[in-house]
Order: C-alpha cells, then structure tokens, then sequence
C-alpha cells in the first residue's frame, strides 16, 4: 500500500484497491500507472476512491479537525528518476486536506535538509496554536537510496542518519513546546527492502514468453500477467513446464490467501513470485512492460511480507503509550485503529486488530484535551472534542526496524517505544 500516510485506510490491497504499482482493471479495461498519477485526478479517481483515508474520516465526521499533509522534498538530481504518486493535492471523494504541501525538488542535501526542518516547524507551530490534529509528513530520501544504492549503501546509511538527527530536533520540540502530552507521534514505512543487486541475485528472464503476452505489470520480486487472448492456457502450462529457477506460478485461484490480493478484480489471471534471491527482469518490449524501468535497482521489496527483510518500522510515542516497552510485531493495517484512538474517531470497518496493538497502551483511559474550531476546518464553528493530536510521519524507511534502530540507540534509551 503505497502511501502509508497518504492511504492509511486499515485495509489491505484487495479491499481498498491498490494491489500494485501497475494495475489492469479487469472490469473497466483500465490500466494504471503511478507514473501517470501525477498530473490530476479527474482522469484516475475511481483507482483510489474505493477506500476512505484517516485524513478523510477526520476532514469529513468532525469539520473542526483540520488535516495536513506533506510530501517532503526530493533531491532535484533524482527527482524524474521516481515514479510520482499522487499526493495530497489529489481529491479523494473531492475531499482535499486542509493544508497541502505538494513535494517539489531541491538542489541538495543541504537544502534537503533546510527544507524538511521548516515543514517540521511549520507543523509545530499548528499544533502549538491547537490549529491542526492531524499532521502527516513522508520522508523518501531513505526509500530511495536504498533502491538505488543498495540497503546497506553509504547514502542510504547518510539518508537514515540525517532522519535520525530530524526525529530527534521534532522529539526535542514537542517537549519544549510542552506537547509531549498533546501530541501522538507515531513513526511507521509501508514495506522493507532486500538487497537485490546483481552480485546477490539471479536475474529471470521471461522474454521467451512474450509472444502470449499482452501485459507485463510490475517486475522485480513479483509480477501480474494478462495473456493475448486465448493464451492463457498455452502460457500456464509454458510457465509450468518450464520450472524456472526461483519462479512460483500462480493462477489467481491459486494466490496465498495471506496475500491479500486474490479477491481484486485488479489482480490479473497469472500471478509470478519469487525470492530475495532472484529478480524478475521486465520485458524487453517495453510495450508489454508497465512500468519498465531500464535502470538496475539494487534494492527491491514486494516479497513475500512475512520475510526479516520486508519487515519495517513502528515507534509511537505521546498520552496513553507505555515508555521504553517494545511489542510484538504488528500488521500495518493495526496502524488505524489506533490513529483513530488518538484523535477520537469512530474507526470504519477495516482489517487491522486490537489484540496486537492494545499491548502497547497503558491500562488507563487517557482524558484527551479538548479543542475548539480551528481557522483551517471546513465549518465556521462546531462543538468541541475530547481529544489530542497526531502526527503521523511515513519514513518509507524501507528495512527492517533493527536498520532504524542502528543510527537511533541514543533516541531510543531517551524516548519511549
């Protein structure tokens, strides 16, 4: 689910839709790519309007809660390198939050730096005023080198350092602006990442099989395939036969249910997965391939979820959250029901439990504070709340907390978990 903090629905794929970075909607004979998402959302809103965000719950059952979203900025020199996702200047349901700040480029690390610290005191000087409850930021500096460099690269390693010294300066803040009561701050990515560079991998190559291909969506850990028409058996059983190394075929019957994908009508009829081990290269005709990046990646996810390498990242702290305790590992659908906690809303029907996260909640009903209007909410004036705020920040750390961890020792034995 790309973007945690942007979707955040406590769903998983097959429920709220977006099953992949390229999809092929079977019903509306639609193709999906992120890549063109960028642009608007009149074109492209029925891909993403199947689900309802927590931003939207909030904007839309309390109008005096104000939302902010931010996509923090890229470096300028990798910016048309990425494949753009809608952010928050796209409409969902024609709902936008209350303050945007679309992600634009900046030159360098410094400015990368200079940048992401004024959107973190701008978030802080709204909540100081109690004129926003809800914020949520994304940092993709690590996600990005650690596809591109290699999860143990030495940009990846500088990109989770100079995250480290941000989450520490916004810790700081919160207690000197004494928010710490206030203020819910919860850290989470939405996938880990496997070192898939060439010197660890086996490259599949799928080309021979391109003559019964219509569509190729996605590559590297996993791929969907459409078939030409009246190929689908011809290629199964080509597939089958074929006992490529590394390579699981599926036919959409036949996806692991723990998947969570099977029951979309974006799923197509040829599922392909494989192991960290292997890398699923596109297909050479770039017609069929969607989306066909050309350059080597040396990091991927998308494996199997319950691999080391695709776990990732959960920190909180704030009112209600037992101090230096670590948990049982949770399922990012669990991350909704307890935003909704912190901000005092009724949860829709989702997929996330209870069980997994109440375990890390101090046994006592926290008293929320309670706010007023707010100049940025959608009605004049509304009866007040008892509640607190949130602050959701999506890392895309991209690996497995023990990597956040590493650079995060001195923050960890100051702050609770």
């Amino acid at each position: 689910m790309f973007t945690l903090s942007w979707w955040l629905p406590g769903l998983y794929p097959e429920s709220h839709g977006i099953v992949a970075d390229a999809m092929y909607d079977t019903e509306k004979r639609d193709l999906f790519l992120g890549v063109q998402m960028a642009g608007g959302s009149v074109p492209w809103s029925h891909w993403w309007e199947r689900a309802e965000p927590i931003w939207l719950l909030a904007e839309r059952t309390q109008a005096e809660i104000g939302c902010l979203l931010v996509r923090i900025t890229k470096l300028a020199q990798i910016l048309n390198l990425l494949v753009r996702w809608p952010g928050c200047e796209v409409a969902l349901n024609e709902t936008r939050p209350a303050i945007c700040m679309p992600q634009r480029p900046v030159p360098g690390w410094r400015s990368l730096d200079h940048d992401f610290r004024n959107k973190l005191d701008e978030v802080l000087e709204v909540f100081d005023t109690d004129e926003l409850s809800l914020a949520m930021l994304q940092y993709g500096a690590v996600a990005y080198f650690g596809r591109h460099r290699g999860p143990e690269s030495k940009e990846r390693h500088k990109a989770l350092a100079e995250f480290d010294h941000h989450l520490n300066y916004l810790i700081d803040q919160l207690e000197a602006l004494n928010l710490t009561q206030k203020v819910t701050l919860m850290v989470v990515s939405d996938h880990g990442i496997a070192n898939t560079g060439p010197e660890s991998t086996t490259d599949i190559m799928l080309d021979k099989y391109s003559p019964y291909i219509k569509y190729m969506l996605n590559f590297g850990s996993h791929s969907m395939v459409l078939p030409r028409k009246d190929m689908f058996r011809p290629l199964h059983r080509a597939l089958i036969d074929a006992r490529v190394e590394g390579l699981q075929v599926y036919t959409k019957d036949e996806i692991p249910a723990r998947y969570h994908i099977k029951h979309s009508p974006r799923v197509l009829p040829l599922f392909l997965m494989t192991t960290p081990k292997y890398f699923i290269l596109p297909l050479s005709d770039s017609t069929k391939t969607k989306v066909n990046h050309k350059k080597r990646f040396f990091g991927y996810h998308g494996y199997d979820p319950e691999l080391p390498e695709m776990r990732t990242i959960f920190y909180a702290q704030g009112p209600g959250i037992k101090r230096d305790y670590v948990i049982k590992p949770l399922v990012n659908v669990d991350h909704y029901n307890f935003m909704c906690h912190a901000l005092g809303l009724e949860p829709k029907p989702n997929n996330g439990s209870w069980a997994r996260m109440d375990e890390g909640l101090v046994e006592s009903e926290v008293d929320f504070p309670r706010y007023g209007s707010s100049k940025y909410s959608n009605a004049a004036s509304s009866p007040t709340l008892g509640r607190h705020q949130a602050f959701l920040w999506s890392t895309l750390v991209d690996h497995l907390a023990l990597a956040m961890a590493a650079v995060s020792a001195q923050l960890c034995a100051r702050h609770a978990l």
